[in-house]
């Protein structure tokens, strides 16, 4: 079963009144680096308990192949990560749209804002954003945010 219909026109961006998602690709892999090097303390976890990323040594490299391998997966429409933007072109962070293993959902949603931005009401906002997103312009019934 694909994780979203064949016919399913897989946005590419989307844009509302505080950020912008711009789909995660190497060409964002300076401004990716730094912003997963400033949190990367607060981003042990966010992909459950066990998952070690980021280490605390990524390099450079590593963080591009990743970006390489999260722009296949959206290729291949198996997963979907998008960069996330302030309205004025800062990168806060990243979205991440994957299939779901529990049968009660049609996929996971994992966010991040790097620390130097991120706010409790910055954070609301983005979860608010990203559900409206999810709701209006994607195929998906039932949605979980493991991490909210």
């Amino acid at each position: 079963m694909p994780f979203v219909p064949d016919n399913f026109a897989v946005p590419i961006s989307f844009t509302a009144d505080t950020f912008t998602f711009k789909k995660l690709c190497p060409k964002f892999a300076e401004e990716d680096y730094q912003a997963v090097m400033e949190s990367v303390s607060s981003l042990k976890g966010l992909f459950g308990e066990g998952n070690d990323w980021p280490p605390v040594d990524l390099t450079f490299d590593e963080n591009y192949s990743s970006l390489k391998l999260h722009e296949e997966y959206f290729k291949k429409r198996q997963a979907f990560a998008y960069s996330v933007f302030s309205s004025d072109g800062k990168y806060l962070g990243c979205v991440y749209i994957y299939p779901s293993q529990n049968p009660e959902f049609d996929a996971l949603v994992f966010y991040w804002i790097r620390d130097g931005a991120r706010t409790k009401k910055l954070d609301e906002k983005l979860y608010s954003e990203i559900k409206h997103w999810l709701g209006k312009e994607w195929c998906f019934r039932k949605v979980q945010f493991p991490k909210k």
